[in-house]
């Protein structure tokens, strides 16, 4: 294969049969960028001396030129075909009904003939030429109608999944991501001098050879705002500042790139190089902001780096062919867009899914929250109510007690006033521990081992059983609603041991996991123990076993010890939250360096 460059776009085939300035190309797919000039090529091809009279199709596997002219000479220099293609041409434009040129030729065995094909257009210059006889060409055109029929068949289905998702759902999000698809899809079919639209449709109109380059442009302009919109939510940058602000630029800036181009003020050439460029500005724009929030612990935001970073690599690849950097025949780098929005809208859907999880998980958080606080507040103000409302009336009845005239009372009589007083006393104690048990502030303030060793302080003012409090292993916060069940946990513990137990001394263990994320709750008493070694226990160990069940991820085990008394065990599995900590740690000078890049916006 040779060609010839003609700068001027003058020369006539007999100027281009006499001259000797053809040069033999060294490339597989030539290949020379975005160029004005008019590019000519020439073959000497001899068909298959031993098979009968066959039909052979020579293939340009590139849509986008103003003319593609075929001329075909015999061995002698006589003319002896000519085909006349293009997109200037009107209906008669393509030789066959296929999404690229093709040019059917019918030689008789071991015939010779030179064949000499012209291109003019204002795209980039990439001639990926292939001579088939017809049953190959059929079978490779075959190919390629399934792969483009699973594309656009893809395409097509994920909208209407997530359309059927919003009206079942009415969440504007599935709306938003079905409009961004739809777009997408128009573009795709645009994209290859609407070719796709006039197949696909098997309607031609010369509206779409016309305006394909504007309707293209157009269409850029709607699948940018709303990627960009729907990535801004994916993300959740609303309320991220800068991001959103910088997101918010690029938006605008390929606005008014495209509005430019709308106008025809530029040639075609630029739309169509800018149809690439801009795109990879973006992509890299998103590539950041998505890094960003990966860094900021947003989980789904890694969905969205990896199927832009996808995306971005198929662009960059077909710019690379284009422009004549990359060569090669090979399938996916010819079709590296497809695949790659193949790869990006399945990324993104399940980037999408694991956002509305996200955001229903943090929801259920905050009503989990809103109802911790309320029960807080309950308890606060329950603790007030027994200790100025209760404790006051039983503090005044001992007070009236203690204004009796004892000597003037009888023996019968002052044995009953004095186990009333006794038992108004043990009321009194009980009721003051009772007020100082419920949750209180310090749980919030310094966390579930100070609270329950408060708890267990409190309970030892009693002189009833001698509690023993110890910790192991790494103490760390937890969610306030896990601290919140937990420290009820060891409060119904040691209550049990205060009404059950007929104990003198009890141990309550905190015991942090040194390999996983679990906290082991252990009590331990020389009382009575459980009858028959049984573990059903009473209304208190029925009580901790469903804040465990319903609150907690968990189990409970209640038997004897070895050496007597009752053995209660509380294992609970805990948010991976030292690992998140790790994890910030390690991302600290990164974050570090985002909130300096963050200070200059």
């Amino acid at each position: 294969m040779e060609y010839l460059e003609d700068s001027s776009g003058t020369l006539s085939i007999a100027d281009v049969r006499a001259s000797h300035q053809f040069v033999q190309s060294k490339k597989l797919i030539p290949s020379f960028g975005f160029s004005k000039s008019v590019y000519w090529f020439h073959c000497r091809f001899i068909a298959n001396p031993v098979a009968t009279d066959l039909r052979w199709l020579l293939e340009l596997g590139y849509s986008h030129f103003r003319t593609a002219d075929l001329y075909v000479f015999n061995q002698a220099g006589q003319q002896i075909g000519q085909i006349l293609a293009g997109n200037s041409r009107g209906e008669a434009h393509r030789p066959l009904a296929t999404h690229n040129y093709v040019f059917p030729l019918r030689l008789a065995a071991g015939q010779e003939v030179h064949l000499y094909l012209r291109c003019d257009g204002m795209a980039s210059k990439l001639f990926p030429l292939t001579l088939y006889e017809q049953d190959a060409f059929y079978n490779a055109a075959q190919t390629t109608s399934l792969w483009l029929g699973f594309y656009f068949g893809f395409l097509a289905i994920t909208i209407l999944y997530h359309l059927l998702l919003f009206f079942y759902n009415q969440t504007k999000s599935y709306l938003l991501f079905s409009a961004y698809l739809s777009a997408y899809l128009l573009n795709e079919l645009l994209r290859g001098n609407g070719n796709y639209i006039e197949r696909l449709v098997l309607v031609y109109h010369p509206f779409w050879q016309e305006h394909v380059v504007s309707l293209l442009n157009g269409v850029i302009v709607l699948v940018s705002v709303l990627g960009l919109r729907f990535y801004s939510m994916g993300l959740k940058l609303e309320t991220a500042g800068w991001m959103y602000k910088l997101l918010r630029w690029m938006q605008a800036i390929n606005l008014l790139i495209y509005s430019l181009l709308l106008t025809g003020m530029f040639p075609v050439s630029y739309s169509l190089f800018f149809n690439f460029t801009v795109p990879l500005f973006a992509y890299l724009t998103v590539l950041l902001i998505s890094l960003v929030r990966i860094v900021e612990g947003y989980r789904p935001a890694w969905y969205y780096f990896l199927a832009t970073l996808i995306l971005f690599a198929g662009v960059l690849i077909v710019m690379c062919e284009r422009s004549g950097w990359l060569e090669g025949t090979n399938f996916w780098q010819h079709n590296a867009i497809q695949v790659a929005s193949i790869i990006e809208i399945l990324l993104l859907s399940l980037g999408f899914a694991e956002g509305i999880r996200a955001e229903r998980k943090r929801r259920k958080m905050e009503l989990e929250v809103s109802n911790l606080a309320g029960r807080k507040s309950e308890r606060e103000w329950l603790s007030i109510v027994l200790h100025t409302s209760f404790g006051t009336t039983l503090s005044t009845m001992l007070f009236g007690l203690s204004q009796l005239e004892w000597k003037r009372l009888t023996e019968t009589n002052l044995n009953l006033l004095v186990n009333l007083k006794k038992q108004l006393d043990n009321s009194l104690d009980e009721l003051r521990i009772l007020a100082r048990s419920l949750p209180p502030t310090l749980l919030d303030e310094q966390g579930l081992p100070v609270a329950l060793k408060t708890l267990i302080t409190n309970y030892n003012t009693r002189n009833q059983v001698q509690f023993h409090f110890n910790t192991d292993g790494n103490e760390r916060r937890l969610e306030a609603r896990q601290e919140f069940e937990l420290y009820l946990i060891g409060l119904e513990l040691v209550n049990n041991v205060m009404r059950h137990a007929e104990a003198t001394s009890a141990w309550l263990d905190l015991i942090w996991g040194q390999h996983d994320d679990s906290l082991t709750i252990r009590m331990r008493d020389n009382g009575k123990g459980f009858a028959d070694n049984s573990s059903g226990g009473g209304y208190g160990l029925e009580s901790i076993r469903r804040i465990v069940q319903h609150n907690l991820d968990g189990s409970v085990e209640a038997t004897n010890g070895p050496a007597g008394g009752a053995l209660v065990t509380v294992r609970v599995q805990l948010p991976q939250l030292a690992k998140l900590n790790r994890v910030k740690a390690r991302y600290s000078p990164v974050r570090q360096l985002f909130g300096v890049v963050r200070s200059y916006f």
